[in-house]
């Protein structure tokens, strides 16, 4: 299990795993109003990925979660289709920032 300290986006942090951790095929572990755009994202950018749901966080989802993921999928349309971003060079991680926990 790798924990990508530097990924802020999940575009950022799927391409990161892709070209820093040299990933081609991964498991992404979010909660399910998330899942759907990590998927698309990875589909998108050559990343074979299925995706683990996480329990729902006690109470709900807050207004700020939903207002987030309502503007985050249409952003990710823009990272794939218009912006293209797949081609930029990610920054090599600190080994501080590159931080891998493994689990037996």
């Amino acid at each position: 299990m790798v924990l990508d300290f530097a990924g802020y986006r999940t575009y950022d942090s799927i391409i990161r795993c892709k070209e820093i951790f040299k990933q081609s095929r991964f498991t992404i572990i979010s909660q399910p109003t998330h899942n759907a755009r990590a998927l698309f994202l990875a589909k998108e950018l050559g990343v074979d990925a299925v995706a683990f749901a996480a329990q729902d966080v006690p109470g709900g989802y807050s207004f700020r979660t939903y207002l987030r993921e309502y503007l985050a999928r249409p952003k990710a349309i823009l990272d794939v289709y218009l912006l293209d971003r797949s081609r930029y060079e990610s920054k090599r991680a600190s080994p501080v920032q590159q931080r891998i926990i493994h689990y037996k």
